[in-house]
């Protein structure tokens, strides 16, 4: 048992029914401690009100599991006329409450709702990167191309000997195609080791918390192994066809000659490597500019000097007598107090309507004091 104090200063004796352990990065929802809806309504009718009859909270979260092979439209289809037999009262006030489904995979990533349980990140932005990295490996695979075809003089007569005692065509493919795979695992090899090694240090460094975990996992592993094969067969077969086409008698005469189409192909491959490097240098320079550009960006108030922290425990319900101690200290120059902070990280909300109009317009609402009323009044006029 246990006694807990919520932001009311209200001690309350709880009982502990279980323990979990921490739970991994990657989840959707993070929390301490879970508690059962049975125990806020024990508080009294107002969390009663607020949590169990109550439509329009922000802080709620509702999961829906549907069995399998159901269509989420179809269960979406009938939330207007679930909206319709509990809250009947909208029409008459010219009100519309609308639901919707999300599935959870789609949060993090694809969301743009306001309100989630936590920041998201962007789907756009992840997009972009992993098409940086299929840039790289083209590049990287053009690379073995052109030194391999460029090796083709010094192979020339390698092939023609073979050719001579006997070996065909499809032997020879076979083995370059063989020398490519190797040529591919060896450098997988000692790529996917990089990782594991400085994965930490990236960390530090980018601030993120990559788990090793997901290098080992079946999923990773195969999409590893279909790499390997994929770039194995686009590196490795218009070499093998190229050096396994030369004629023995030419190559063993000294008389190798590399017909246009050749020559047209390995012209383009580095046209189009340097295109796919221009790109990527132009696309780092961009964004480097808009990073810029965020840091340096003026954001309508001095930032620097001030401290925000969060309202705990008395300090609530005493606001106004903690604001006057904190103006007694030295070296303070002012203070206030609001709902959420200046980066727009609140919960208030509202609405506005007038005669005629068919729909509530919901908004954002911000509570403030009065000295950052002044403060937020000349940047929201723009003056």
């Amino acid at each position: 048992m246990l006694h807990l104090r919520d932001d009311d200063a209200t001690d309350e004796l709880v009982k502990v029914t279980g323990v979990f352990k921490n739970l991994p990065q990657n989840a959707h929802l993070k929390f301490d401690v879970l508690f059962s809806y049975n125990s806020l309504y024990t508080r009294g009718n107002w969390a009663i009100r607020r949590y169990k009859e109550g439509w329009r909270r922000k802080d709620m979260y509702t999961f829906i599991q549907l069995r399998p092979g159901t269509d989420p439209e179809k269960i979406a289809a009938g939330f207007p006329a679930i909206v319709d037999k509990y809250k009947p009262e909208l029409k008459n006030s010219q009100q519309k409450e609308v639901l919707g489904l999300q599935s959870i995979q789609d949060i993090h990533l694809n969301s743009d709702l306001a309100e989630e349980a936590e920041s998201n990140g962007n789907g756009t932005i992840v997009f972009f990167i992993g098409l940086i990295g299929v840039f790289v490996l083209v590049i990287a695979w053009i690379n073995y191309i052109n030194l391999s075809t460029a090796r083709a003089l010094t192979r020339a007569k390698e092939v023609g000997v073979r050719k001579v005692i006997g070996a065909f065509r499809h032997q020879l493919v076979s083995q370059f195609l063989t020398e490519a795979f190797l040529i591919n695992i060896l450098a997988l090899a000692i790529a996917y080791g990089l990782v594991i090694v400085s994965l930490q240090y990236f960390n530090t460094i980018s601030g993120l918390s990559l788990d090793k975990s997901y290098l080992y996992q079946p999923w990773f592993l195969v999409l590893i192994i279909m790499l390997w094969i994929v770039g194995s067969l686009l590196s490795g077969f218009y070499p093998a066809w190229v050096l396994s086409s030369f004629k023995p008698i030419a190559v063993l005469k000294g008389k190798l000659q590399t017909s246009a189409g050749e020559s047209w192909v390995r012209k383009g491959l580095v046209v189009f490597q340097f295109a796919i490097s221009a790109i990527l240098i132009i696309t780092v320079m961009v964004v480097y500019k808009q990073m810029q550009l965020v840091q340096a960006k003026n954001l309508g108030y001095n930032k620097d000097n001030i401290i925000h922290f969060a309202n705990e425990g008395n300090i609530g319900a005493n606001q106004q007598t903690f604001i006057t101690e904190l103006k007694r200290i030295p070296g303070v120059v002012n203070a206030t107090n609001m709902e959420g902070d200046m980066l727009g990280n609140h919960s208030g909300g509202g609405g506005i309507n007038w005669p005629g109009k068919t729909e509530r317009i919901e908004f954002a609402g911000l509570y403030v004091d009065f000295v950052l009323r002044e403060i937020i009044g000349p940047v929201l006029r723009n003056e």
